[in-house]
């Protein structure tokens, strides 16, 4: 299986209380990429975002027929102070097929997502 990422992850604020810790902020963070050369046996795939202490939150998968696959996080403001670094990763049956690395930084009023540089630049594929 091969995952290509297409672009920066979209990071905007929401107001769901469902999703927000303390202060009924939250931020969502959605991914585009694309799932090549996948088989029919293979188990559906899961979104996780991880952070640095071990932390860890679910995300949604919505997969098109087109091939395109959105992975979308809800993440508590809290959760998301400048410079805090942070993965946000695919995996099937458990098993880790997709991660990029980035860290948290707050334009503003705004929340972004910055890759972090790891050996010449953060690997934009990955395959199982």
């Amino acid at each position: 299986m091969k995952i290509k990422q297409f672009g920066a992850p979209s990071v905007s604020l929401s107001f769901n209380r469902d999703h927000a810790a303390e202060t009924g902020r939250s931020a969502e963070i959605s991914v585009l990429i694309k799932v090549e050369d996948r088989e029919p046996e293979d188990a559906p795939l899961a979104g996780q975002v991880r952070f640095d202490e071990g932390e860890h939150l679910l995300g949604a998968v919505i997969e098109r027929r087109s091939g395109n696959t959105w992975i979308v996080f809800h993440v508590a403001q809290e959760l998301l102070p400048e410079g805090r670094p942070l993965a946000l990763c695919a995996l099937l049956d458990d098993t880790l097929v997709w991660q990029k690395d980035y860290r948290v930084a707050w334009h503003g009023r705004f929340p972004g997502l910055d890759p972090l540089s790891l050996a010449g630049g953060p690997a934009e594929s990955s395959e199982l």
